[in-house]
């Protein structure tokens, strides 16, 4: 009698990892076709574009690469360090165009957003490659646990 209940479990298992595996790939697929499109550097160069913007390229001591762009006419200093495998830090100054809380932050995966507020400027600190919060990870298990138990 345990027999039948071992292929039931088993059969759950294969089909569990099938489910996973197509999710995978998905994800990887996604990752690589939309990867030029969110990236950090990818955010300058269309900011960049922008008419009277002016560009400097730096190479501070540490090996990071700075890049500096100003615009007189609309009044936005951005700060971009690009530190390899350590993650952009971007730093982007800018007249307050919309009313909101005082302080936003927010992750979403390993990129940190904190904007905060001073006056009629709004400064917005863009981080990546920082750690993912755990609660992700236990979201994640939550739905396969809920998927077996469902099964």
């Amino acid at each position: 009698m345990n027999y039948v209940e071992w292929l039931r479990v088993r059969n759950l298992l294969r089909i569990v990892a099938i489910i996973l595996v197509a999710l995978l790939a998905l994800a990887v697929v996604l990752r690589i076709s939309l990867a030029r499109y969110t990236t950090p550097q990818h955010w300058v160069s269309q900011y960049e574009m922008h008419p009277g913007v002016k560009t400097t390229h730096l190479t501070l001591p540490d090996g990071t690469k700075r890049t500096v762009l100003d615009d007189p006419a609309g009044r936005t200093h951005l700060v971009m360090d690009d530190r390899g495998y350590s993650g952009v830090h971007i730093v982007v100054t800018e007249p307050s165009k919309r009313v909101h809380q005082e302080t936003d932050r927010f992750n979403v995966g390993s990129i940190s957003v904190f904007e905060s507020k001073n006056g009629t400027v709004t400064t917005t600190v863009i981080d990546t490659n920082g750690a993912v919060p755990m609660i992700y990870y236990m979201a994640l298990a939550d739905i396969v646990a809920l998927i077996v138990a469902t099964m």
